[in-house]
């Protein structure tokens, strides 16, 4: 997802698909971040070839209702399967008191998704910069890995068999 348009408009569905069928050829998985992109033109194409959606949400209210209209949206135009099989993420989220209930946001998403993860606020990850996994606190790696092994759960059967290494 780019956020000037004319570069974002300059990449079609049609180039997503070539380009998806180039790099199948030499990775097993492939991921794409379509950002807040939802409407843009690339995102059928995205869809058409997903088999696991994870759909990410801030640890706030605001970020919930995004995440929940994102998925919406997705049932709306004919996508309830991926929806199911999809993952919500919620992120950076803090152990402080609030007005947050995650309780609720998380039994939320649970009735939605075929799964729900926190990922604990970390440090090294609110720099935005690239990741070492090294620096990450151990809650956080450990959140990730499971966020990673239910995200896999989801992969269609054939590749799990197709893999010698899967795990």
């Amino acid at each position: 997802s780019e956020s000037d348009p004319a570069v974002s408009e300059a990449f079609s569905g049609d180039d997503y698909t070539r380009t998806l069928d180039i790099l199948e050829r030499f990775y097993g998985l492939v991921l794409t971040d379509s950002g807040t992109g939802v409407l843009h033109s690339t995102i059928p194409a995205v869809l058409a070839k997903a088999d696991v959606l994870i759909v990410v949400a801030s640890g706030s209210i605001d970020g919930a209702r995004l995440a929940s209209a994102t998925l919406d949206w997705l049932e709306a135009h004919g996508h309830e399967d991926l929806v199911r099989n999809s993952v919500a993420v919620i992120n950076a989220v803090r152990s402080r008191s609030g007005k947050v209930d995650m309780d609720k946001v998380i039994d939320h998403f649970a009735r939605r998704c075929r799964a729900v993860r926190v990922v604990p606020f970390d440090q090294h990850l609110e720099e935005g910069a690239e990741i070492s996994l090294d620096r990450l606190k151990r809650d956080t790696r450990e959140a990730i890995a499971e966020l990673a092994a239910v995200v896999a759960e989801g992969f269609p059967a054939d590749l799990r068999r197709a893999n010698p290494n899967f795990v």
